[in-house]
């Protein structure tokens, strides 16, 4: 028998539950693109830098201290919440706070209001890592979980392995995007 959604799935189910695969599937693609706005500033640091007219130590503290300090500290209480609270409406308004803070870095005209995005960005994506994980297990039976585990570990690792095309390409290729440039691999 398939557990409701919203209901771990528990006992001798030896199935996926209906809709688990694509669940997955957008799971792992939100932790791919997590990982990309995380490494965003670093790819484009240059060009951030000369066109807000700030140096190594602002940019310092936009990687650092203001996006991972509040992701941190966001990460306990939204956990607690997605364990009691619905994981997908958690979700899907963390992944909406998360993308508006993205867009307002994209339209970010000093220091400040750049700082401030990144802050959002934090706790917007404090969310994901455990509401995704929560609602995952929501579908699968416990003895696929380290398959679905390895699934997002994966799609990490594809999120960091394609930073560099997708964030960089229309510098790189000349506003098309082929990306026939050569990877650098760090």
């Amino acid at each position: 028998m398939k557990p409701p959604v919203g209901q771990v799935a528990t006992g001798p189910a030896r199935h996926v539950a209906r809709g688990g695969w694509y669940a997955l599937a957008l799971i792992a693609l939100t932790n791919a693109m997590s990982l990309l706005d995380r490494q965003i500033l670093a790819i484009l640091a240059p060009a951030i830098k000369q066109d807000l007219g700030i140096g190594d130590a602002e940019m310092g503290l936009l990687f650092g201290t203001v996006f991972a300090l509040f992701y941190a500290l966001f990460s306990l209480p939204v956990g607690r919440l997605a364990d009691g609270w619905l994981r997908g409406r958690l979700l899907s308004l963390s992944i909406l706070f998360w993308s508006a803070a993205t867009a307002m870095a994209g339209m970010t005209s000093s220091f400040a209001m750049l700082a401030a995005s990144r802050l959002c960005v934090g706790i917007g994506e404090a969310a994901t890592q455990p509401a995704g994980t929560s609602l995952i297990y929501d579908y699968w039976p416990r003895h696929r979980r380290g398959f679905v585990m390895a699934v997002m570990a994966s799609a990490l690792r594809w999120g960091w392995a394609d930073r560099w095309c997708w964030a960089d390409w229309p510098r790189r290729c000349g506003a098309t995007p082929s990306c026939r440039a050569p990877r650098r691999w760090a």
